[in-house]
């Protein structure tokens, strides 16, 4: 199997090709796990073997759990 040395490659251009971030867009909502969770009758959810329980009152049965790279959580 060939090795590859990254120092060999030859690039068109050596500036940022990146494209910039647009104002509003939230990376830190885009880059985080979502899964959708029931809430039960009791108002509490259940995720990765731990029960939450939501305080405010709400009218859905389905809620969204997200879980950010820096390891905070939102629901």
């Amino acid at each position: 199997m060939p090795t590859w040395d990254i120092n060999s490659i030859n690039y068109a251009e050596a500036e940022n090709l990146h494209r910039p971030v647009f104002n509003g867009l939230n990376l830190h909502r885009v880059l985080c796990i979502k899964t959708e969770r029931t809430l039960k009758n009791d108002f509490t959810i259940a995720h990765e073997r731990k029960l939450y329980q939501i305080e405010e009152a709400v009218k859905t049965k389905k809620l969204m759990v997200e879980e950010y790279t820096n390891g905070s959580m939102a629901i």
